[in-house]
């Protein structure tokens, strides 16, 4: 059996029972898989599988002549090898094309930028076994589907990169070490600037974000640097929440967060935003799969931007490699939970009475519920998403209990149903 989504406009519905008689709580839901559910009304919609399962892939979106957008996803892991596949893929027609491979295989690259009519992708492994980076600098085109090899330079890998006043600026993250430097290419003169900055802290499978023409750099620690070109200077910002290597996407002046391994090896579908403006972070709506070594590009559809986040592993050691593609429309908000207390309750001191709540498929995730009894104590339990908790709590006297249930979603939504329990 399915669980089908319960909507109704932009309210999840979480369904709270109270009652002594057992034969009134309804069966608690079957298991439930992501591709039993049609995901609808929510900021996050399913698209066209990308052909090849990767991760730790370099990724850009290309508008050409004609003004048609393609993401290009180039190299990254595939089956545990590095690979030189190119695939691309059309958001208005949601279907993927193979293009001309990679000169080199390469995964873990320091990403891939768009400067006219040329994509550049820099650096990375040809080995997983190897202990030092390749190194590398490939242009393509996309109009002829054309590769040149630029030269061994910049020798480094799990950096990142970013475009600046027409220039390419590539953080290094590792050449064999921590390097965590910053280089600047300039395509009008070809030539490369190298180790023009270090940032204050290391960045390993770092992600970035330009905004207003400074370079936002994230990954793996919590630490949050932004590159002034101007001043060729490092600034410390607030930190993420939660460390971890990621991918990262321009939406709106904000810069979205996606999903990520931290350094305890928990891989989450969490979302985070930054507004460089105010210096802070919020919650987002969390993906509908937890993923690390993503992939994120920034295309404007309808007149609005979205995000798709493309490809990853599921597992810290790099096994399971996914081909999924989801759209993500920050313009969505989030389904903010209801709680409804079916009360009021009765019972006899001394005795458990039994409390239930059950939840529905939801989404942007399980919700979690905290009980408060109304006499010092409390129960906080995951539901949702097929996962329920039905505390028993016993009162030691007799009275009348003011008794509240909260719920509250991964972006920390939330609402409170107010009941009350007569104990005899």
């Amino acid at each position: 059996m399915s669980i089908a989504p319960v909507r109704n406009g932009a309210v999840f519905l979480a369904l709270l029972l109270i009652g002594c008689d057992r034969s009134t709580i309804p069966a608690e839901p079957e298991a439930v898989s992501l591709s039993d559910v049609t995901i609808s009304a929510s900021a996050w919609t399913v698209k066209a599988q990308m052909p090849t399962a990767r991760s730790h892939f370099a990724v850009t979106q290309f508008k050409n002549s004609a003004g048609k957008t393609l993401i290009y996803v180039f190299g990254g892991l595939v089956n545990g090898n590095a690979s030189s596949i190119v695939e691309a893929y059309d958001p208005a027609a949601n279907t993927w094309t193979k293009k001309a491979p990679m000169p080199q295989p390469r995964f873990l690259t320091n990403g891939a930028a768009v400067i006219g009519n040329k994509i550049y992708v820099i650096g990375g492994w040809r080995d997983i076994m190897d202990a030092s980076p390749s190194g590398g600098f490939f242009e393509y085109t996309p109009a002829t589907n054309k590769w040149r090899y630029l030269g061994f330079q910049p020798f480094c890998g799990s950096g990142t990169s970013g475009v600046i006043s027409g220039k390419l600026y590539v953080y290094c993250a590792n050449d064999g070490a921590e390097s965590q430097s910053m280089h600047r290419f300039d395509p009008a003169t070809g030539q490369w600037e190298f180790a023009i900055s270090q940032s204050l802290s290391p960045h390993d499978g770092a992600a970035s974000g330009v905004v207003g023409g400074k370079f936002y750099l994230f990954g793996w620690s919590e630490q949050v640097e932004v590159y002034d070109p101007v001043l060729n200077s490092w600034t410390a910002k607030a930190p993420m929440f939660i460390g971890r290597d990621v991918g990262t996407a321009v939406l709106n002046g904000k810069i979205y967060v996606f999903g990520g391994t931290d350094t305890n090896a928990v891989t989450t579908r969490n979302v985070a935003i930054y507004d460089p403006a105010t210096n802070k972070w919020t919650h987002g709506i969390p993906m509908p799969t937890t993923r690390s070594g993503v992939g994120a590009a920034v295309v404007t559809s309808g007149g609005k931007k979205v995000a798709y986040v493309i490809g990853g592993t599921q597992a810290p050691t790099w096994t399971s490699f996914v081909k999924r593609n989801e759209l993500f429309d920050p313009t969505v908000p989030n389904k903010p939970p209801v709680a409804v207390a079916n009360g009021p309750y009765s019972g006899t001191a001394g005795q458990p009475v039994q409390f239930s709540a059950q939840g529905t498929f939801d989404p942007e995730g399980a919700w979690n519920g905290t009980w408060t009894f109304g006499d010092g104590t409390s129960y906080t339990g995951t539901f949702g998403n097929a996962a329920s908790q039905n505390p028993a709590h016993t009162y030691s006297a007799p009275g009348t209990y003011p008794v509240t249930f909260t719920v509250i979603d991964a972006t920390g939504a939330t609402s409170t149903a107010n009941t009350t329990a007569t104990i005899q």
